[in-house]
């Protein structure tokens, strides 16, 4: 089994960087590959292995979000809320809320059911 090490100090920007990473490779329409974003790779330069676990887990976090505020937005559009939506985005929902808003107006488009 894979051992985890921890990183070093200056970990909570090196996994910012990577999640701010993951968001623009799905912005970029990249596959959810963390591996394939030459982004990453510089953060990652100097761990020894186990260390880059943690900023892969963050970009791949960072990629997810990013593709469900994409979804939430379209199905905000399809459903005339963009406005309403919007402002729920901006205001910086927590994880839980951010699924519960996906299902919400998921469960609203007509062809849902």
């Amino acid at each position: 089994m894979l051992q985890v090490t921890s990183l070093p100090p200056v970990a909570q920007q090196l996994e910012t960087n990577a999640y701010a990473f993951g968001r623009e490779a799905q912005q970029r329409g990249m596959q959810e590959v963390p591996a394939q974003d030459a982004n990453l790779w510089p953060l990652m330069k100097g761990l020894v292995v186990g260390q880059g676990l943690p900023l892969m887990q963050a970009w791949l976090k960072g990629y997810r979000d990013q593709q469900d505020e994409q979804q939430i937005r379209e199905f905000a559009c399809q459903l005339k809320r963009e406005t309403e939506v919007e402002q729920l985005l901006q205001s910086g929902l927590k994880d839980a809320a951010r699924k519960a808003l996906w299902w919400q107006l998921f469960d609203q488009l007509p062809d849902a059911h």
